[in-house]
């Protein structure tokens, strides 16, 4: 199924001809389903999870009394493995239950796409889409390898409203996706957890989880996905790392590693006898952040997140020759003024010698503008609008 999943949207035909079928039938459905104004549908990472900035405004509505009266349900590529929404609240994606609760719901509310590529079935629903990430590397029509129905969703899909976090993210928002109009600077609502101060008694739990040294510091390797290295469509990363990097590091560091949210295989080469813990399957990266001293990354948009707690950033470019010729950057992380590492060596170094927090600081003013704390301007934008 993947792989027929994986031809489609690659092929320009297959592509063309799966978006006049599918947006046949569903127009056809739209004449018989009539739209709930108080329905919102939720979907985070294509349905992959229950995370980010949708789950933080789901569970906000849920506290709110002014949507009491308010149906949310959430849409999941496997409904089963998120307990904590009730069963009645939930639908499996690509159902038909799924395409009914969706054309039934005046509200969408997603980080990518939740409507499966077929942005022509928006019509009079209100689609609300907080991202989920400030762009670093390049994205929709500046994607020289991009699969053809991922593009065509970029140019063609029209959000009613679109979260971005300041002047910057904004300015290539506006480019990106050139039929949305109404694009805030409300800052990303999965980060206001991150500005609040982190529970020393969930701290210590996590550390016992995840059989963590308290005497040590943690060191959270989270790397961006790389679309020319998967294996077969298979969606699996190797770590770049030796064992002599690893032996050396955890003397002093516990090590954990978190995939990229596409990668369903990272190849850790028994995690437990390489000393490094893999938490790819840990639901709240925030939750990562707060425990971790230091973040090694690479491309990968995090890194905005992460400077809003002011701790140490490593930037590990040991491909990025070959990232940006495969995938392009609208910012070079080689012009950001953090550490970086070419290699090995280069990074042991950096990690034991190097914290500028000065960088850090100047990372987060710039590109965290704001943030909406309360989330007013979407209430209100939805309650106007039921």
């Amino acid at each position: 199924m993947q792989k027929i999943k994986s031809k489609i949207k690659h092929s320009p035909l297959l592509g063309k001809l799966y978006l006049m079928t599918m947006g046949l039938v569903l127009k056809i459905m739209q004449l018989f389903i009539p739209i709930d104004n108080k329905k919102i549908i939720f979907s985070s990472f294509s349905g992959r999870q229950l995370s980010d900035s949708p789950y933080v405004i789901y569970q906000q509505f849920l506290q709110d009394p002014d949507f009491k009266d308010y149906d949310m349900v959430w849409a999941f590529v496997e409904p089963q493995n998120f307990p904590k929404i009730p069963p009645e609240c939930k639908v499996k994606i690509d159902t038909f239950s799924f395409w009914k609760q969706l054309l039934e719901s005046k509200f969408w509310v997603s980080n990518s796409s939740i409507e499966r590529l077929i942005p022509t079935i928006h019509g009079k629903h209100i689609y609300i889409n907080t991202w989920h990430g400030i762009p670093l590397k390049h994205l929709g029509p500046d994607e020289g390898n991009l699969e053809f129905l991922v593009k065509n969703w970029f140019k063609t899909v029209n959000f009613d409203l679109l979260y971005c976090s300041g002047k910057y993210d904004q300015k290539i928002f506006k480019h990106i996706f050139p039929n949305t109009q109404n694009i805030q600077v409300l800052g990303l609502p999965r980060n206001l957890e991150l500005t609040h101060q982190f529970s020393e008694t969930k701290r210590e739990k996590m550390f016992h989880n995840l059989n963590l040294s308290l005497e040590k510091e943690t060191i959270l390797y989270a790397p961006t996905f790389r679309e020319y290295s998967d294996v077969n469509g298979l969606n699996e990363f190797a770590l770049p790392f030796s064992n002599r990097f690893i032996n050396e590091i955890t003397k002093d560091f516990n090590v954990l590693v978190r995939g990229h949210y596409f990668v369903e295989s990272l190849d850790v080469e028994n995690a437990s006898q390489r000393k490094i813990i893999n938490v790819s399957d840990y639901s709240n990266l925030n939750d990562l952040f707060q425990i971790s001293d230091i973040v090694i990354s690479d491309y990968s948009s995090l890194i905005f997140d992460y400077s809003l707690l002011n701790k140490r950033i490593v930037l590990y470019l040991n491909d990025i020759e070959e990232y940006e010729k495969y995938r392009g950057f609208y910012l070079n992380p080689k012009h950001l003024d953090l550490p970086k590492a070419y290699n090995e060596d280069e990074l042991i170094e950096k990690i034991y010698s190097s914290n500028d927090e000065k960088a850090v600081k100047t990372l987060n003013i710039k590109f965290n503008e704001y943030f909406d704390s309360n989330s007013q301007y979407l209430k209100k934008f939805i309650i106007n609008k039921s």
